[in-house]
């Protein structure tokens, strides 16, 4: 990367275990997507994870979505405290995020990986994923009201960042 920043201070990353069960159960990442996962889920001494607010720029159809949907797969199904919220300017985004991390767990050859799955909701404008271990995510089109009745939030994604409103 031109430009890269690692947080300090960590004691470890689970960078390395996110690409393996990515590689294991769905997609193989690239180098320069693991070297993303490594940088957040760096974690502190206390297991916390010290990467809080991170950016990524990369040009269409170079990955972006995989180094993203990785980090995803791996928070919901090993920590059941993760709550996300994915969140796309457009409708059209946000939906075809969904269908693709949905699949990663409703149509898996394996299993292990189909039987964490509590429920899918997949009406349009409440697509979620809701797993046994109390981990999920929700994928909405960013609007005044869209993060209303989302409770817990441990992460934001937001894609489309150019589209973002100023902070006030």
């Amino acid at each position: 990367p031109r430009i890269r920043i690692v947080p300090d201070g960590g004691e470890w990353t689970d960078g390395p275990d996110a690409a393996d069960l990515c590689r294991e159960y769905w997609f193989d990442p690239d180098p320069w997507q693991r070297d993303l996962l490594d940088c957040w889920l760096t974690r502190d001494g206390n297991g916390r994870l010290l990467a809080t607010t991170v950016g990524l720029s990369v040009p269409r159809q170079n990955g972006k979505n995989g180094a993203v949907e990785a980090l995803e797969f791996y928070l919901l199904l090993t920590d059941g405290d993760t709550h996300i919220l994915h969140t796309a300017h457009q409708v059209k985004t946000a939906r075809k995020a969904f269908d693709r991390l949905s699949r990663a767990f409703t149509q898996n050859r394996d299993p292990e990986i189909r039987d964490q799955v509590e429920r899918v909701r997949s009406a349009n404008g409440q697509e979620g994923i809701f797993l046994k271990n109390g981990s999920s995510l929700q994928d909405v089109a960013r609007s005044r009201g869209s993060r209303r009745g989302v409770d817990n939030l441990t992460l934001i994604l937001s894609d489309e960042a150019p589209e973002l409103p100023t902070p006030h």
